[in-house]
């Protein structure tokens, strides 16, 4: 009996492994995993994406508000994804809607197809509608262990939603540059997980280094930004609600729509719908601002001229800029001079998350700035915002709080 026992045993152990190894061969075709929105809406709705690097077949999400431990059976929501790429850009993204959910609830997923595996179960909350919430935003990333280190710093159990503010994996839209994308979103799968173990939804700004020269249609100009972060169509701009009394204006500088134009009007549009909103913020990559480049930089010219009496009439809260590879803090501007009252706008950035730093400019509306790798971590409360600016030690090099 004994003999029979550990014969039994002895396959049923090794079975179990071939199975697990069977298992992580295939988790490993599974690049990247993270959550978007496509719509303004952050507290009902959330857009799951799967990357693969070769082309899924019927992938599905099976979904539920409790954790099924991956065990697919016990799931009893299924959800079929929207699959987009070509071989040509070496990944394939499937986007998964889910709608109708509940701010107060937990959702738990897995996702997979049968050539590719299943990943591990993720578990997600939407933005919530109420304060206080954390933040955390940059720009200028790359990748490597310092961008992954970085985040993690700043990351907390709050942590609700990720903003990048574009130059992510400078691939420049060119394709042979595919690896890059293979690198950052690898890189993406470390830091997007709160400690609590919570999939962090992002917001995506798009850089000059997801475009390249010489390319006059919108998704040829930015091939990858499109493929992976879509948010608004064919659209580099959008809105988002930023809990009950806040909206956050994702805008293009001029990568692959112009400051004026149709953005400009938009822009108006968006301000005029959400004018009584308390807390106001504009996202986008070149500083209007700069902390390194020279105030006459042709870009930040360009947002001056088309976004800065909007931004002033609107009673913008804070802007968060990239670009410049610095940490800054301006002081109080309006209409292009520093305040001498109340009213105005806080600019922040440079976008330095993971680029070597560039040598301060020493311009007239500098409050603060410091060459060093930097993420902004920010809460939001029903009075107030607060930011802090942490640095690769862990250490707070610039702290403000903005009262509404």
């Amino acid at each position: 009996m004994k003999i029979i026992y550990f014969v039994i045993t002895t396959v049923f152990l090794l079975t179990g492994c071939v199975k697990n190894n069977i298992n992580q061969l295939q988790r490993s075709k599974i690049l990247s995993v993270y959550l978007t929105w496509d719509k303004s809406d952050t507290n009902s709705h959330m857009i799951v994406n799967y990357v693969t690097t070769s082309i899924p077949k019927i992938t599905k999400l099976y979904w539920d508000t409790e954790s099924h431990h991956s065990i697919i059976e016990q799931y009893p929501n299924v959800v079929t994804g929207k699959i987009s790429g070509n071989p040509k850009l070496k990944f394939y993204v499937t986007k998964f809607a889910l709608r109708n959910l509940n701010e107060k609830d937990i959702y738990h997923f897995v996702i997979g197809d049968q050539a590719h595996g299943f990943s591990r179960e993720y578990k997600f909350r939407t933005l919530p509608s109420k304060y206080p919430f954390e933040f955390i935003q940059g720009g200028d990333m790359k990748f490597g262990s310092e961008v992954v280190k970085l985040t993690k710093l700043a990351l907390t159990n709050q942590t609700r939603v990720i903003m990048m503010g574009g130059d992510l994996a400078y691939a420049n839209g060119k394709k042979s540059n595919y690896s890059n994308w293979d690198s950052w979103l690898r890189n993406l799968n470390q830091m997007t997980i709160s400690p609590n173990g919570f999939l962090i939804p992002i917001i995506v700004g798009i850089g000059n280094h997801e475009t390249k020269l010489l390319a006059f249609k919108k998704r040829t100009k930015a091939p990858y930004y499109y493929l992976f972060f879509e948010q608004n169509g064919d659209y580099t701009f959008f809105d988002r609600n930023f809990g009950e009394d806040g909206v956050l204006l994702t805008l293009d500088s001029g990568h692959v729509f112009s400051h004026g134009g149709k953005q400009k009007q938009w822009l108006k549009e968006k301000f005029s719908q959400y004018k009584d909103k308390k807390f106001k913020f504009t996202m986008y990559h070149v500083p209007l601002y700069p902390s390194a480049r020279d105030y006459t930089y042709g870009l930040s010219v360009d947002g001056r001229n088309n976004w800065l009496k909007i931004f002033d009439e609107n009673n913008l809260t804070l802007s968060f800029e990239n670009h410049d590879h610095m940490m800054k803090r301006t002081k109080l501007l309006f209409n292009n001079k520093i305040s001498q009252g109340t009213k105005g706008t806080i600019y922040i950035g440079d976008g330095c998350w993971g680029m070597s730093p560039r040598k301060r400019n020493n311009e007239w509306y500098l409050e603060k700035s410091a060459p060093e790798l930097h993420v902004w971590k920010g809460m939001i409360s029903k009075s107030q915002v607060t930011l802090e600016a942490i640095n690769i030690d862990g250490k707070t090099i610039d702290h403000f709080s903005i009262n509404k």
